[in-house]
């Protein structure tokens, strides 16, 4: 997950650095795939790639035995990491599914690791996550070892806290001190891949972590977090980091054909002030299992999975951060047209959906023709009105009717109505016409963007060991 960290935090990277990015990113290795269709103002699901291609690594590097050398080694390409990050701009939201390389699924209807169908291509894998995990793909990021490590590099190392020394003499990772350890490119990607990751006892023995490649998830989540809050308080005067980012992104990124620029500047914009603290991360739930062949193989758990993967199939809401306020979600509406043009009500309802809320009708004004449009709400839903307002372009009224219920408001649409649009606060400063994510992308709903049809799973308990963040009023980096 950490090496599709990669991947995420060069979108904030292309997005910090604007303008300067355009010449690096004409370069950036693309591939050739059938995608989902997005609309253009609603939620996108990211595939993320973690390649374990060791191309790049050069036998003289530092910490380059634990890769070129080691007995995990395998024939053919298998993706290290696999991950589906939903990126939400109507909620400010994203959410990050991690997809242990252990799950057995089917291939070709062949039963496989899900991390081997990297070896026939980006297609496969992005196949092998929607046929078995009924997850819609509408964008493809891969990223290498090589891209990890010149990230950790570019925002010059990771903070990590360990409550005592850990090691793992497959990954290559070793850090002989407990406290907060600034973990440089090797350590770092060392400490993402531990999949055997050992921590000593207070009387010197040495414990293994018996949870393999889902206590390696948790951590990684962890080390995520802190990747990209360093990433986040790069400035845009870090003219050598910056250089090392597009360095990177032009030699070890690979994206899909139709993940345009304009659409990461778009999203980098929205997400400017994104904390990564307010970054929701989950794993898709599985059993263990122990095939003919004697093989440990994790099987996904039926029972449990719908309410992990609904929001990633767009059956659930995205939670948004904590602190965003009223969303969009929470405002149901009815649009009157008084503009005295037949037919256009259902057309701007439809229009207004697109960005979250919920259409319960349309109509006309009981007086006809209005000039001035307006918004009206109960006594307690001013803040949902505010909301719906700042979607408009041209300003709108507020006005109170005690008619109306909680979370119900009626948009009235006068002669005066220009657009709605995304709100310029949303748009985290962004210059006017810029271009909503994926406005390359077919205005087709993506499936499963229909209403909500369940909750979403709450936060799992972490498995395994789970280092990396300091306790309570110790502060790491």
């Amino acid at each position: 997950m950490a090496l599709c960290g990669a991947g995420l935090a060069m979108v904030l990277v292309v997005a910090a650095a604007g303008t300067w990015a355009w010449g690096r990113y004409a370069n950036v290795d693309r591939v050739d795939v059938d995608l989902e269709a997005v609309s253009k103002q609603g939620p996108s699901n990211y595939l993320v790639v973690g390649s374990d291609t060791r191309e790049g690594i050069t036998s003289d590097a530092a910490g380059s035995g634990a890769f070129l050398d080691t007995a995990e080694q395998q024939s053919g390409h298998r993706s290290d990491t696999l991950m589906v990050v939903r990126v939400d701009p109507s909620k400010k939201a994203v959410s990050v599914l991690s997809v242990p390389r252990d799950l057995w699924v089917q291939i070709d209807g062949e039963g496989h690791r899900i991390n081997a169908a990297y070896n026939d291509g980006p297609q496969a894998v992005i196949d092998a996550v929607q046929e078995n995990l009924g997850v819609p793909v509408n964008h493809y990021v891969e990223v290498d070892f090589v891209a990890f490590q010149r990230l950790v590099e570019a925002v010059g190392g990771v903070p990590v806290y360990v409550p005592a020394p850990v090691r793992d003499r497959n990954s290559g990772l070793n850090i002989g001190a407990k406290g907060c350890v600034m973990l440089d490119p090797y350590q770092a990607l060392a400490f993402s891949r531990a999949r055997h990751l050992q921590y000593q006892e207070p009387d010197g023995t040495w414990s293994t972590d018996p949870t393999g490649d889902l206590g390696r998830v948790t951590r990684q989540q962890i080390f995520l977090r802190r990747a990209l809050s360093r990433v986040s308080k790069l400035s845009v005067t870090n003219v050598g980091a910056f250089d090392t980012l597009g360095s990177t992104l032009t030699k070890t990124v690979t994206l899909d054909q139709d993940l345009s620029l304009r659409t990461l500047l778009a999203l980098g914009r929205r997400f400017r002030s994104f904390s990564p603290d307010d970054l929701q991360t989950s794993v898709v739930p599985t059993t263990d299992d122990t095939l003919s062949s004697g093989a440990q193989v994790q099987r996904l758990d039926e029972a449990a999975a719908p309410a992990v993967l609904a929001p990633f199939r767009g059956e659930a809401p995205q939670q948004a951060p904590v602190d965003a306020g009223p969303q969009p979600e929470q405002v149901s509406f009815e649009l009157l047209n008084g503009t005295g043009r037949d037919g256009l009500a259902a057309s701007l309802a439809t229009e207004f959906e697109r960005f979250g809320f919920v259409s319960t009708g349309v109509g006309n004004p009981a007086g006809g023709k209005v000039d001035q449009s307006e918004i009206r709400h109960g006594p307690d839903s001013k803040p949902l009105a505010e909301l719906a307002a700042s979607y408009f372009v041209t300003p709108v009224d507020l006005v109170e009717d005690d008619s109306l219920g909680p979370g119900e408001v009626q948009l009235v649409i006068g002669t005066d109505f220009n657009r709605f649009d995304w709100p310029k606060a949303q748009a985290a400063g962004s210059d006017a016409g810029d271009p909503s994510p994926d406005e390359a992308a077919d205005d087709e709903a993506a499936p499963g963007s229909a209403a909500p049809a369940s909750a979403p799973a709450p936060p799992a308990d972490p498995v395994g060991v789970a280092v990396g963040d300091p306790p309570p009023g110790v502060t790491c980096g």
